[in-house]
């Protein structure tokens, strides 16, 4: 083999070296782009069901709130009722 030749694919074959590199780094980023994605996701998504409960919580004495309202008006009612048949 001529040394022409020699040098010849011992460049080529840095260069596809090189470029089967740099492919699979470009691959090993994009995977660890992707399980970055996904734990971003899974924050995001305790994070909506902490807030759900949240919500839920807030609507269980809010109703429990209205509930004491109600008793309260029900209670000034009778009370007034109960005047005026005095």
């Amino acid at each position: 083999m001529p040394r022409a030749w020699q040098a010849q694919s011992i460049e080529e074959s840095y260069l596809i070296s090189s470029s089967s590199n740099q492919t699979f780094m470009s691959m090993m980023l994009f995977m660890v782009l992707i399980a970055i994605s996904l734990q971003a996701l899974e924050i995001f998504w305790e994070f909506l069901l902490i807030l759900a409960d949240h919500v839920i919580v807030v609507m269980k004495f809010a109703r429990r709130i209205a509930s004491i309202q109600l008793k309260t008006q029900e209670t000034f009612k009778f009370l007034l009722n109960s005047r005026e048949a005095i």
